[in-house]
């Protein structure tokens, strides 16, 4: 859940970005701009997690899959 929004231009940006970092790790949203115009948002960073098994049954491995190829692919290999 972002906090507050503040905006900084590119300047401020670079000569003070860990100040900015640690906004956005507490939450804040940073919309760095160049030439009065939005160039870039920091946000806070959340780890999606994949629950175990999501594409379970979608994905089939032959019994044979590490076996050696036929001999007419052996010029290619």
């Amino acid at each position: 859940m972002i906090r507050s929004m503040r905006t900084v231009n590119i300047r401020d940006a670079q000569r003070h970005f860990w100040k900015h970092i640690a906004a956005v790790e507490k939450g804040d949203e940073v919309v760095i701009t160049r030439a009065g115009r939005p160039a870039a948002r920091l946000i806070p960073f959340v780890a999606e997690e994949r629950p175990i098994g999501i594409d379970d049954g979608r994905l089939e491995i032959a019994d044979d899959f590490d076996s050696w190829l036929p001999r007419e692919f052996e010029p290619y290999v």
